[in-house]
Order: C-alpha cells, then structure tokens, then sequence
C-alpha cells in the first residue's frame, strides 16, 4: 500500500472567523509518515477535538464538523463528520515571569453517533478507491462573542486514537472575525 500524500491540514472557520494560519512544523513531521493502513486503523470513536477560545467567546458545538477530503484517480470528494460536545472547562494558564495569561475556554468534541458509522463505511471505501492524497480539518463556529471584538485567538488539537496524544493544528492563531455576525 502506497503512501497518502498529504495535501493539507485546515483549520475552516465559517462565517464569523476568517484569516489564515501556519501549520505547527511538528504537525507536518507526525503526519510525513501517516499512511493508508494508519488511517484504517482509526477507531472513529476515539476522534477528538479540542478547540481552545480565550476567554468571552464561546463555541457553538452543534455546528463543528470533523471533514476529510480524499483525492483519487476519479476526482477528489468531500466527507463531512458532525462533532458533538463531551466536555467544557475552564483552564487556567500558568504564570510567566513577564506576565500573567488569560484563562481560556477548552472544548472537548467527539463524533455523533451517526459520524461513527459514517467514518466506518468511509474507511472500507478508502480500501477500494485508494487514495492518492488526502486533506482533513476542523470547521467550527463561534456562538457568543464580547461585543465590538475584532479577533479571536484560539488553538485546535486533534486526537486520533485513544493511545495517541493531540497534536496541534493551530497554535494561539489571532483570527480576525467578521463583523456580518450570524
């Protein structure tokens, strides 16, 4: 089985956040190596998201999704996976000798239920077409924000097995937000 080759890892943030963010160098070199049978070997129910808001915004969990885009001989297609909220906290960064961070707010998402089977049946189609390439990443939306806030800074962590440990897609990114609201 050949190598998938990876065509991007995205962070997409819909109608209220737009902007851009680099990719951790660490992300890239876990991922040079990721292959078709690391993706088969996926347990879809141990798929975790963290998505990290400083603090006064909030997330609106119910329309965050998990997508993996998939690159074949055919054409390239699109799988949208719901994510569902498992957990809130409040976490409080330690201090630094120059100052004193703010705390943030940490999401923590797993698939629906229905996501599950979805990423099943996924993972027996990836068998038949294999992929040339792939792209995965995390849509979320904000819900409540401060009023008259320009930006948001927020990190996104990805778990992939129950054993594995999150690895960053992006990193205290500062992101503009759009002033349409929703």
């Amino acid at each position: 089985m050949g190598k998938f080759g990876i065509v991007g890892i995205l962070v997409c943030l819909s109608v209220l956040v737009g902007g851009c963010s680099s990719i951790p160098l660490s992300t890239m070199v876990q991922f040079s190596t990721f292959d078709e049978s690391d993706f088969l070997e996926i347990d879809p129910n141990h798929i975790r998201a963290k998505v990290q808001l400083e603090q006064g915004f909030a997330l609106s969990t119910d329309k965050s999704k998990l997508e993996i885009g998939i690159e074949t001989l055919n054409g390239y297609s699109n799988y949208l996976f719901p994510l569902q909220e498992l957990a809130v906290k409040m976490i409080e960064p330690k201090n630094t000798f120059f100052f004193t961070p703010e705390p943030v707010i940490e999401y923590q998402l797993t698939l629906t239920p229905q996501a599950v089977a979805a990423f099943l049946a996924l993972q027996q189609e990836i068998k038949a077409k294999k992929p040339e390439s792939y792209s995965l990443s995390v849509g979320t939306h904000l819900g409540e924000r401060p009023e008259n806030a320009e930006s948001v800074t927020m990190s996104v962590l990805l778990k992939l097995g129950e054993n594995n440990d999150y690895f960053t897609l992006v990193d205290n990114a500062a992101l503009a937000l759009d002033n349409t609201g929703e």
